[in-house]
Formats: structure tokens, C-alpha cells, sequence
């Protein structure tokens, strides 16, 4: 009998990110791993991430040999994009609003809105602010 390499849903989701950080961008997760008994493998969905939001998906899934640790299948890399950018489209609104000016507290302003000479430094030349 094979000894199981991956025997924990902790230990998949690990094996899974460190996977998808070596192929996608910072912005996918792995999700709840499921073990497939049949299979000997974990099936984990990928997801679209964002700080401060719930994940969106899943956009692909990632088959985890739970006797080698090795990724056996996985959605296609284009498939996994274009769901990725459905996603992001469809909810362009809630992951940009962190970053729009209006989400800014009161009192920061961007640079391009400071006056021409104006200091960021609170009232200090660039070259007087390490001084």
C-alpha cells in the first residue's frame, strides 16, 4: 500500500498555492480542497483573489496526487485567465473602490493634487526632510 504524502486539507492548500504561485499571478488562491478517493487525489478549486474581499470563482481546479504531491491535471492556463477576467469585470466596482480617491481618508491627497512646490514632506523641502 502507498504511503499518502498529502494527508491533510491544510497540507493540499499548501502544496496547491505554492503551486499556483510558481504559474499565475499573486491574484489566485486555492480554495477548500475535496479528497477524491477514487482518484487518490485532491480536486481544489482556484479562485480570484482580493485583500479585504470574499474570493471570486472558482475560475479553474487543480488535481493534487494525494501519494506524490505532484499537480496531476489543472484547468488550462488560458481558461483559468479568461475566468479570472469575467470575474473582474463583473465585479470591477468592489475590487477597484479600495483604491479610488474616494475611498482616501479626508486628509490624504494624492501628490498630482498638491499645489506646483508644494511639499509632501508636512512643510519640508525633499531636501530638508531627512535633516
Amino acid at each position: 500500500m502507498s504511503t499518502i504524502a498529502v494527508s491533510t486539507v491544510l497540507n493540499a492548500r499548501v502544496a496547491a498555492n505554492e503551486w499556483l504561485s510558481e504559474y499565475l499571478p499573486d491574484r489566485f488562491a486555492a480554495g477548500i480542497p475535496q479528497l477524491d478517493e477514487r482518484l487518490a487525489a485532491w480536486r481544489i478549486p482556484i479562485w480570484l483573489a482580493y485583500p479585504q474581499l470574499e474570493p471570486f470563482g472558482p475560475v479553474g481546479e487543480i488535481v493534487l496526487d494525494a501519494v506524490s504531491g505532484a499537480v496531476g491535471q489543472h484547468t488550462p492556463f488560458a481558461e483559468i485567465r479568461a475566468n479570472a477576467q469575467q470575474h473582474y469585470e463583473q465585479h470591477r466596482e468592489q475590487i477597484e473602490a479600495p483604491f479610488s480617491a474616494a475611498a482616501l481618508p479626508p486628509d490624504v491627497r494624492k501628490v498630482s493634487d498638491l499645489p506646483l512646490g508644494a511639499s509632501i514632506y508636512n512643510g519640508a523641502t525633499p531636501q530638508t526632510a531627512g535633516a
